[in-house]
């Protein structure tokens, strides 16, 4: 249990410094910057491949039903406040890929929907990750023992495939070193 809450603490740094990557193209491309095509893509790719294709599934697979199934009224209502903010945080990534241009720029319209989708996506994983450090962490270290027998392989069996969290972070930080 205490491997795979450090895990998700460690995962919850990289995203924090891809949303301030992302905060920082959005917000220079609204200043009439040229869209970055291939930060912006990866940085997309990081979010939909690994944040929701690995990290969130193990959160909500593990964790958060834990303690849904487990915690105080108040623990269960922070996991599912936090469920909640997962399920938002996708739709407000769909409409980034949907602004993505890969040949071309930006008219003044979609440069102002990229700033304010960058900034309610980066408010909404923050927000997130907050409910997660603060109470559902706590909590799932108190889910009873044979409820998390099956979390290793539930684990290795979302992780199967997937590019890892520490293959991520050099192009996170040369991203963010070019941005932040």
């Amino acid at each position: 249990m205490k491997d795979l809450i450090q895990s998700l603490c460690s995962e919850h740094e990289d995203l924090r410094q891809s949303l301030r990557s992302l905060s920082a193209i959005a917000e220079r491309v609204h200043c009439g910057a040229a869209f970055p095509s291939a930060d912006f893509a990866a940085l997309l790719t990081y979010l939909r491949e690994f944040v929701f294709g690995v990290h969130v599934a193990k959160e909500s697979r593990t964790l958060l039903t834990g303690v849904a199934a487990h915690g105080s009224d108040a623990e269960v209502e922070s996991a599912g406040q936090a469920m909640r903010a997962q399920a938002d945080a996708l739709d407000l990534l769909h409409c980034l890929v949907l602004l993505w241009e890969p040949n071309g720029d930006l008219c003044d319209a979609e440069r102002d929907s990229l700033l304010a989708t960058s900034q309610a996506l980066s408010r909404t994983l923050h927000r997130c990750m907050q409910l997660e450090e603060q109470h559902v962490f706590a909590a799932g270290n108190r889910i009873p023992g044979d409820d998390r027998m099956e979390w290793p392989r539930i684990v290795a069996e979302i992780a199967a495939g997937a590019r890892s969290a520490a293959s991520w972070r050099p192009e996170l930080a040369a991203i963010a070193a070019r941005w932040n």
